[in-house]
């Protein structure tokens, strides 16, 4: 049974949303003086047909897809065994849909679910039943299921790896067929398992054990109830119930440092998420207040570049006094560019209950991996040359990684934008060849948007003609090259002549729409034209031969040109591209000389 919901979207009140200054407390890291990292928090609400007895709730993103799933309390629902799973490609639509089971345990829900970029494997509480599914959406049972059927999963790029309720270790190829290597010699239940790519931890509340083979365990055990696990950016990093050291990093998983983290309350009154990673070299975990007085509760995000040294940014709920259920633990999800916040709302209501789950989404580009590259083509360009694109990408991923790559068109909306979901193996060069025709199978060009989920990625590009072989690099454009409002940058070298034929092109990094303005110069340094470009959220043009068509058809032997954006909160970057007329030789010019605005 599936249903389709849509959720309304409420924008939390800008009055509400704390600045990094006003949310300084005395024991805290000073924030940076640059801005808020994660912004535009919008507020929506699930509501779940089911009730929550404090077993928990499932949130993940996976495959480009969230997964939302909770305990199924009641039995008297149409006695109805069954686990409810809501799965979102943009956290507004949800679709809903049930797990049958033939059990009779009453509280149901997902523990984990991995994806090998074919299937999604998923482990849920009953202690030996295991889903499979090619989208998400349609599940069917395993027949011969992993010992135990999991508690938690991990897809390492070769194999899936389970691990139970009790230690029991399980490898399928596949998802279906399974096979038992091992069991952690644990006196307690597996609580999180990380992979650094040749490390495993299994942590179980007081102890933790580490292994290089999945066979062979030691016992690396500590006096503190370490509950969370994760491997990210060369480290890992663990949850601990200490105060004054709630975390520890460790670089093999057996020897444990303190780590210094910014919390100037108890930490029993808060509840505080597992670590995420993402692709711009953060490590992120999330604190609900739980505060009962006006304003209302608020929610503050830690990053860290080394979690050893943690800043904090803060957001209010725009809704206050209503309760948490404290037992059921927020949890945060990244998708490579937006953060998602989720936690369980105390409805107070009778027996069956309808249970709301708030969710709050937030855009952070300056946590995003990647980049943009422009000028990526499949196409015919002048005097009979033929361009395509090639695109290369080094993951430093435990076993893969999830990589969004987007296509938008030149002179196009983002909502044309073509997606495709890459999984990127860690440690190893990946290339796609000609991404533009192959990867999207588009005529054209325009800009290539990549952007990592969890782990840092080194990517860059080359646009060649097919003929002579001749190309450039494209080097990514990040959110540090963004050029700001009323910032001017020069492109330099520029030919519109018998020799050589000059494109220029912009691209709006930003998601409102800009005007940019385009000052064309001869080589006596007068002004050829002064043009102006409107481009929508994330659009991008590449301007042929500018300075030919402003000096009237006759050649110019060398220009340059200046770029500004006149457009207050707007963020660009452009590019040149001086093309040989003999060979076709190009050569990719990036902006310089960059003039800040006036104070």
């Amino acid at each position: 049974m599936i249903k389709l919901v849509r959720l309304p979207v409420l924008f939390l009140a800008p009055a509400l949303i704390l600045s990094w200054a006003s949310t300084s407390r005395a024991g805290t890291i000073p924030p940076p003086t640059e801005g808020r990292l994660c912004e535009n928090w919008r507020q929506s609400t699930i509501d779940l047909p089911i009730g929550l007895d404090g077993v928990g709730f499932f949130f993940a993103y996976e495959g480009g897809k969230y997964f939302l799933s909770a305990a199924w309390e009641y039995t008297q629902i149409d006695d109805f065994h069954a686990i409810p799973l809501f799965v979102s490609e943009d956290l507004v639509t949800w679709e809903q849909t049930f797990l049958p089971s033939d059990l009779d345990y009453k509280v149901y829900y997902f523990w984990d679910l991995a994806w090998n970029g074919e299937v999604y494997v998923g482990v849920v509480n009953d202690w030996r039943t295991t889903y499979i599914s090619s989208d998400g959406i349609h599940w069917e049972p395993i027949e011969s299921p992993p010992v135990g059927g999991g508690k938690r999963i991990v897809w390492t790029g070769e194999v899936f790896v389970t691990f139970d309720e009790v230690g029991n270790v399980s490898t399928s190829p596949d998802g279906r067929n399974w096979t038992w290597v091992s069991s952690v010699p644990t006196h307690y239940f597996t609580h999180f398992v990380s992979w650094s790519g040749t490390t495993w931890v299994v942590q179980c509340l007081f102890e933790r054990f580490v292994s290089d083979d999945l066979i062979h365990w030691e016992d690396h055990s500590d006096d503190y109830a370490t509950e969370r696990v994760a491997w990210g950016h060369n480290r890992f990093i663990f949850r601990r119930q200490k105060q004054g050291s709630i975390f520890g990093v460790s670089a093999d998983g057996r020897t444990l440092d303190s780590s210094t983290f910014p919390l100037d309350h108890d930490v029993w009154g808060y509840a505080l998420t597992s670590p995420i990673f993402t692709g711009g070299g953060f490590s992120i975990v999330a604190m609900d207040s739980f505060d009962n007085e006006p304003p209302g509760q608020s929610v503050r995000l830690y990053f860290s570049k080394d979690g050893a040294h943690w800043q904090w940014e803060e957001f209010s709920f725009w809704e206050t006094n209503f309760d948490i259920y404290l037992w059921e633990e927020p949890q945060l999800v990244w998708d490579g560019r937006h953060m998602a916040y989720i936690i369980v709302k105390n409805t107070k209501s009778p027996l069956p209950v309808s249970q709301e789950v708030l969710l709050f989404t937030g855009d952070c580009p300056a946590l995003a991996g990647g980049g943009e590259l422009p000028g990526m083509a499949h196409s015919e360009g002048s005097d009979g040359s033929t361009w395509r694109s090639d695109l290369w990408m080094l993951s430093d991923a435990a076993g893969e990684d999830e990589v969004v790559i987007n296509y938008l068109p030149w002179n196009e909306p983002l909502a044309a934008s073509r997606r495709r979901l890459v999984r990127v193996p860690g440690g190893r060069p990946f290339e796609l060849n000609d991404v533009v025709g192959e990867l999207f199978g588009e005529e054209g060009a325009g800009t290539v948007s990549v952007r990592p989920r969890t782990a840092a990625l080194a990517v860059t590009a080359r646009t060649w003609e097919e003929g002579t072989g001749n190309g450039q690099g494209i080097p990514p454009i990040t959110e540090d090259d963004a050029l700001l409002f009323n910032e001017k940058a020069t492109l330099a070298g520029l030919s519109d002549s018998q020799s050589a034929r000059t494109n220029i092109g912009l691209v709006n990094l930003g998601e409102a729409a800009i005007t940019i303005r385009l000052d064309l110069r001869n080589e006596a340094g007068e002004r050829l034209a002064l043009r102006s470009v409107n481009l929508g959220p994330r659009e991008s043009t590449q301007l042929n031969a500018p300075l030919r068509a402003a000096a009237g058809g006759a050649d110019v032997e060398a220009g340059f040109a200046k770029v500004w954006t006149v457009t207050a909160g707007g963020r660009f970057s452009a590019y040149a591209s001086r093309i040989d007329n003999t060979t076709n030789d190009p050569v990719f010019i990036r902006p310089s000389a960059v003039i800040p605005p006036m104070p």
